[in-house]
């Protein structure tokens, strides 16, 4: 418990400010809904009529009804999942790395506790900060979507928020997993972060071109995209895979951690 206490004491500000970007993200996003309803001149489906077909498959028009709160958010689902990923990977990669980053691991190594305890309080720490923030975006979310309709579509809604809890806990464990395989923190930072904008650029060129949906299967984005959440006949095999990758991923970590070198300082 004092293990979780101090990375949560080392947290919680971080936190803080990742909480109220997002929120100022939410709630400047569904303001250019605001704006774009408002308009006299044409809906926001209207508008993006005039975008190519393959920048309006990206941006899920057909899919959506752009014009409702919920639709449009299904949008903006596709920004706030990277940002949501960015902070879980990074989430996963501190509270692994930041003992060796600072050179303070006889914190850690004096205690009389095994290294796989260390590394479970870790990934709860890691754990604790994903759920806060998913509060927050789904708190903010609900009352940004509020304001412009009393009937919101609940079951996409759900679907929607499912899909970026997903998002955040296979991130998250990818972060640990960067992090336990190599203790140098800017090399795991740097590797992360290149990879989740790869994952991010795959998800949006499997959406562009049909004979590119094959990348969906090379990024975690894929498979929770807000167009497949919602439909009918969502695959399965995308929360399998899902599952099947972060639990691998945690396996691994406990197998690497247990036995690598530690800074100290």
């Amino acid at each position: 418990m004092q293990i979780i206490l101090s990375e949560w004491k080392r947290s919680w500000k971080s936190l803080l400010v990742w909480s109220g970007a997002f929120a100022l993200l939410i709630a400047g996003g569904m303001g250019k809904y605001a704006a774009g309803v408002g308009s006299p001149d044409q809906s926001i489906e209207q508008l993006m009529d005039a975008f190519p077909e393959s920048m309006q498959r990206l941006f899920g028009v057909g899919y959506f009804d752009l014009n409702s709160p919920v639709g449009y958010y299904a949008v903006l689902y596709m920004y706030l999942t990277l940002f949501l990923a960015i902070h879980a990977v990074f989430s996963g990669i501190n509270s692994v790395g930041k003992e060796e980053r600072d050179r303070t691991a006889e914190f850690l190594m004096t205690r009389p506790v095994s290294r796989s305890y260390i590394l479970i309080c870790k990934i709860f720490s890691s754990f604790i900060q994903v759920i806060v923030l998913f509060l927050v975006t789904v708190v903010v979310s609900l009352l940004a979507l509020s304001q412009y309709s009393n009937q919101l579509d609940l079951n996409q809604l759900t679907l929607l928020f499912s899909g970026i809890f997903g998002v955040q806990l296979v991130f998250m464990c990818f972060g640990i997993f960067i992090s336990s395989i190599n203790g140098h923190y800017k090399v795991s930072s740097l590797t992360a972060a290149c990879c989740v904008l790869a994952m991010f650029v795959f998800s949006v060129l499997a959406n562009l071109f049909e004979n590119t949906e094959f990348l969906r299967y090379f990024s975690f984005f894929g498979y929770f995209e807000s167009r497949i959440l919602i439909s009918p006949d969502y695959p399965e095999i995308y929360v399998i895979l899902a599952a099947i990758l972060s639990c691998v991923m945690i396996y691994v970590s406990f197998r690497i951690y247990n036995k690598r070198d530690v800074y100290f300082s």
